[in-house]
């Protein structure tokens, strides 16, 4: 009976010394994968910086090994699916065809009705105008049937 309790607290202490090992191994490789991941975010940043000081230079780039692993990633994360690029290049048309007016009117509308608290702020003005309206219209509503008892 002796030995199979020493046999036990054996295991068990083997069995706490593994699970310790196995969370410490765990939490290396969870920090191992932040650190890969925030680096390739890092690499794919860098390319776009390469690629904007390149454009500012106009000169053409070599490719290299490093630039050609991290280019997929980075063209996912920029770029537009064929259907979109179209699609923005067509409405830029068509808004290029309208007459200057129209243009003015379409941009100023885009600005107001893109942005959320625009949105809000023209809604509170229209509700503030229309009450003002019915104010009016009430005090000469009432003023005016005062005078015709008259």
């Amino acid at each position: 009976m002796a030995i199979t309790r020493q046999q036990r607290d054996h295991l068990r202490a083997r069995v706490l010394t593994l699970e310790a090992e196995r969370d410490s191994l765990r939490e290396e490789v969870g920090d191992k994968t932040r650190k890969c991941d925030t680096l390739y975010t890092d690499n794919i940043k860098l390319l776009e910086q390469k690629k904007y000081w390149q454009s500012m230079r106009h000169a053409s780039s070599e490719d290299d090994v490093i630039e050609m692993r991290y280019m997929p990633a980075y063209m996912e994360e920029v770029s537009l699916s064929p259907f979109e690029t179209f699609k923005i290049s067509e409405r830029e048309k068509r808004l290029m065809r309208l007459p200057r007016g129209e243009r003015l009117l379409v941009q100023v509308l885009t600005l107001i009705v893109g942005n959320r608290m625009t949105r809000i702020a023209g809604g509170l003005y229209l509700m503030a105008l229309h009450l003002l309206v019915f104010i009016v219209l009430y005090k000469f509503m009432h003023l005016s049937s005062k005078y015709d008892n008259v």
